[in-house]
Formats: structure tokens, C-alpha cells, sequence
């Protein structure tokens, strides 16, 4: 999935901007990344998150909603005071500025999408989950770590995907029960299935369109996990000094 290149203002309250964790939890990580943009170094962006934070507190409190050219302008203002020249800022301006901040609203979804999922999941399908598709352990050793079959893992791995599909929107109606498994389908594409059901399910997959169907959902579910671990680590990398 490519997030889309939408024009997105923040003109709605603030609260209803940021959901989940208030202003720290959804701005830091941004005016992290931004002061990183600008140049500033390591040790000057915790004061000039912290001070960025406290206008947009005050702001909040005055003004109740933020427009996407005035969030631009009132993080360069915070960060043009650690800066020599306004010139070295490197923030992207008009539309594009909107899509930035878009595509960060996108990230900040998958991200706070995953942090839910850890309470609302068994921990050993959650953490089956995180090390098989986010940390890109093989299924086999992920298997042998927590103790579970092969199975259990892309059975993990199916529920979660489903669980966060409908945390972030990107849900569709299911389709009717399937001759395969979407486990069982996603263990073929793996080659996880032994050779005999391998060459039952290829020529099963010859001739059912609804099972071709849930591959090709599959193949679509790599591209959200994709935009999912880009997400975590984008978060994580600007998160874990705040």
C-alpha cells in the first residue's frame, strides 16, 4: 500500500488531531524529525521539542485548532532560535508541507495501531507477531523461541493482520470461508507446506478463484506490513531519547 499524496490540514481541534497520547505522543516525534531536518544537533532538540510542545499547549489552550501553515511556522519559529541562519531550515513548504504531514499522521496511525494490538492479544501471539513480521525473524526460529509450531506462527501473524486492518481503517469485508486457510495460503507462498500439500494446494489455486483471490490479498498485506515496519521504526528512531 502507497500512501496517498492527499492534501491534509490539521483545522480540526486539536484533541480530535491527536487521539491517542495528547500533544506529546503525536507532535515530539514530528518536531524531533524536524529539528533533525533543520540540522539542529542531538542535544539542542530535546529543549527545542520541549519549548515547541509549551507554544502548542498554549496555543491549544487560546485557539483550540491549528492549520497545517501555522503549525509549519510556529515549529520553525522554536527552531529558528537554535539556528545562525533562517536560510540552513530545510522544512518543506505549501502542499508539500501538507503531505508531509499526512504521511506522518499515516505513520503515527500504524504505530499507535501496534501499540494497542499488544493489549488486545495473548502476549505469545503478540510477540510471535512482532518477531516474525517486525523484526523479520524466519518462522522456523520464531517457531522454535516461543515453543510453537510452524502453524501457530502464521496463524499469529493472520490475526494480527486482522486486528490492525481494522485499528487503522484499512479493513475490507471478509470474504466467504475458503477451501485454504489464509494461514494455510500463506504458509505455500513461504514454502512452509510439505511437498505434497504444496502440489495439492497449486492446483487447487489453478482453478479457485477465491482462493487466488486471498493470495493476491496477501501479496497486498507484504505492502502493509511494509508501511507498517517503516512506521515503527520511524516512531522509535524519534521517540526513544523524548
Amino acid at each position: 500500500m502507497t500512501l496517498a499524496k492527499e492534501k491534509f490540514l490539521l483545522t480540526a481541534n486539536l484533541p480530535e488531531c491527536v487521539p491517542d497520547g495528547g500533544l506529546h505522543a503525536f507532535y515530539a516525534p514530528l518536531i524531533s524529525y524536524c529539528a533533525m531536518l533543520c540540522g539542529l544537533r542531538e542535544c539542542e532538540r530535546d529543549k527545542a521539542v520541549s519549548e515547541t510542545l509549551a507554544e502548542l499547549a498554549e496555543h491549544q489552550r487560546v485557539y483550540q485548532k491549528l492549520s497545517a501553515s501555522s503549525l509549519r511556522r510556529l515549529i520553525c519559529r522554536r527552531l529558528f532560535a537554535f539556528l545562525r541562519d533562517e536560510s540552513e531550515c530545510l522544512l518543506p513548504d505549501g502542499v508539500e508541507w501538507e503531505n508531509f504531514l499526512h504521511e506522518y499522521r499515516c505513520k503515527h496511525r500504524f504505530y499507535t495501531a501496534v501499540e494497542k494490538l499488544k493489549y488486545l492479544l495473548p502476549s505469545e501471539i503478540f510477540v510471535a507477531f512482532e518477531m516474525f513480521v517486525i523484526h523479520k525473524r524466519s518462522a522456523k526460529d520464531t517457531a522454535d523461541f516461543l515453543d510453537l509450531g510452524v502453524a501457530a506462527v502464521y496463524s499469529a501473524k493472520s490475526r494480527c493482520i486482522t486486528l490492525l486492518k481494522e485499528l487503522t481503517g484499512e479493513a475490507e469485508v471478509a470474504p466467504d470461508t475458503p477451501h485454504y486457510t489464509r494461514e494455510e495460503l500463506d504458509m505455500f507462498r513461504h514454502n512452509q507446506l510439505s511437498s505434497f500439500s504444496a502440489f495439492n494446494c497449486s492446483a487447487h489455486l489453478s482453478v479457485c478463484k477465491e482462493c487466488s483471490k486471498i493470495m493476491e490479498e496477501l501479496a497486498e498485506d507484504d505492502c502493509f506490513i511494509a508501511d507498517l515496519c517503516g512506521s515503527i521504526q520511524f516512531f522509535r528512531e524519534f521517540s526513544e531519547n523524548l
